[in-house]
């Protein structure tokens, strides 16, 4: 058996900056568009349960809105705040969510591992 010099291979490199091919950008930027997703799930339900108890506990227990304004206006008055609740927590986790992802993105330096357009929509806007 013929004996092979690997005195003249190199190692590979270890270069944090060095663009990915474009076939693993590609398997980078889903795996990482999945995982980003399911964390803006874990932190939307996170948010708004923490603010539905919240307010649902100050309202209740302070407010007492059943003996002071009668049961039907509790009722619309408490279908009004769930209301806000969820649309104010969808966009207070979605901020936070943005946080997240770019220091993560910063962290582990994926600028040259995942594609443009999904790095641009994390960008900061001026």
């Amino acid at each position: 058996m013929k004996e092979q010099d690997f005195r003249n291979i190199e190692p590979p490199s270890k270069d944090k900056n060095k663009e990915s091919s474009p076939r693993q950008k590609a398997i980078n930027s889903s795996i990482f568009s999945l995982l980003s997703s399911l964390l803006l799930i874990i932190i939307s339900l996170i948010i708004i349960g923490g603010l539905f108890f919240v307010v649902m506990w100050i309202y209740i227990n302070a407010l007492d809105p059943v003996n002071r304004f009668g049961e039907n206006i509790a009722q619309t008055i408490m279908r009004i705040i769930c209301l806000f609740i969820i649309v104010g927590g969808l966009f207070l986790s979605f901020q936070i969510y943005k946080i997240l992802i770019r220091k993560f993105i910063k962290l582990f330096n994926l600028k040259n591992k995942i594609r443009e357009d999904i790095l641009n929509r994390y960008e900061k806007k001026n």
